[in-house]
């Protein structure tokens, strides 16, 4: 792979990382151009650790090769500097420390023990401690929503913010592999709190979290072939 000439900002990751969709949803809302370097995580071109030694993803370099790391500090740095395209961070000092909550329990709870779940779905007892402890999470999140709008759509209400960047893309996948790899399951509450299936909904429908996402195609061959996911059990 040769090296990007960085004329404008350059984004490098990879299509299955759920943190580089925040950032390419970011890009997409604040109608940014720039280039995609899609990463060989298994096989990292050189020119890139020496840019950024440590490797990871997502990674965004602007025109002066100054290198950004780290979904969030991109989603901000994003924020801030195209604020006088759309305002994707609230100006209420609360609402951005609610915004800021929100995303850290989405990612330690809901997240965390849906990627624990991948790990051990084919085991038995699995998929009834996966379906107890993401109703649980279900409700928190559902009291975090109501006390920032009753009808949504969005985290803040009508407005897709700052929130919703940091929720979508870990969103879209488990609901994505629910449907697909346990035919159709929907957490029961989903029922019992509209304002989370509602908030669920109009995430996943985003036309930026649509056209960034790898595609269930995408996402069901990367936890299978390459994530190794086992056929989940339903006991």
């Amino acid at each position: 792979m040769s090296t990007p000439d960085f004329k404008k900002l350059t984004l490098c990751g990879a299509l299955f990382c759920p943190y580089v969709q925040r950032t390419r949803i970011t890009l997409a809302e604040l109608d940014v151009e720039y280039d995609f370097v899609v990463i060989d995580t298994k096989n990292k071109p050189s020119w890139y650790l020496d840019l950024f030694s440590e490797g990871k993803i997502p990674c965004l370099i602007d025109e002066n090769r100054h290198v950004i790391p780290d979904s969030l500090t991109i989603v901000q740095y994003l924020c801030e500097r195209y604020a006088d395209k759309k305002a994707l961070i609230s100006d209420d000092l609360v609402k951005r420390a609610d915004s800021r909550y929100a995303i850290e329990f989405y990612g330690s709870s809901i997240g965390s023990d849906y990627n624990k779940y991948l790990n051990t779905c084919g085991e038995d007892g699995s998929f009834r401690h996966y379906k107890m402890i993401m109703n649980t999470h279900l409700f928190r999140l559902d009291q975090l929503l109501r006390a920032q709008s009753t009808t949504g759509p969005y985290f803040l209400g009508s407005e897709f913010t700052y929130a919703d960047i940091g929720m979508a893309s870990f969103v879209i996948r488990m609901l994505t592999f629910n449907k697909h790899m346990l035919d159709g399951f929907e957490f029961s509450a989903l029922e019992a709190c509209p304002r989370v299936a509602k908030y669920f909904e109009a995430l996943i429908s985003r036309p930026s979290v649509q056209e960034t996402f790898l595609g269930t195609e995408g996402y069901l061959t990367w936890l299978t072939k390459d994530h190794n996911v086992a056929k989940p059990t339903k006991e």
